[in-house]
């Protein structure tokens, strides 16, 4: 878990259930997860989330998708921190537009490569 902020999920009433009640009604529990995530709490903290499989898979289809621009913004700022002798790194808008592309999923690294080629091609 991280150190940083995080905003907390809100909700109902409704969706809490103590573990004891839990256990006693898993099935009617287990019918109200496929409509709305439940909260089960143990002395009145919740301590585990019950949902429907398919909004789970959501989830962590949405969070690897983020990992993956996190990964990709990382190796560019990274390869940018190789190259700088002398200072911060201040890339060229065209560069900063290309890198963020990048992220996106627009461009590929080759394409950008290609792109640069042609911008800075040296006059014969």
């Amino acid at each position: 878990m991280s150190d940083s902020f995080m905003e907390k999920p809100s909700f109902t009433t409704d969706q809490l259930i103590s573990a004891s009640v839990a256990a006693k009604s898993f099935g009617s529990l287990r019918k109200k997860a496929k409509q709305v995530p439940q909260f089960i709490t143990e002395n009145g903290v919740v301590g585990e989330v019950l949902l429907d499989y398919k909004y789970y898979e959501e989830l962590y289809g949405r969070l690897r998708k983020l990992e993956e621009l996190e990964e990709k913004r990382k190796s560019w700022e990274n390869a940018v921190d190789l190259n700088q002798l002398d200072g911060p790194y201040q890339p060229s808008p065209l560069l900063a537009d290309m890198m963020e592309k990048e992220i996106q999923g627009v461009l590929s690294s080759e394409e950008i490569i290609e792109k640069l080629k042609q911008t800075y091609k040296e006059p014969e």
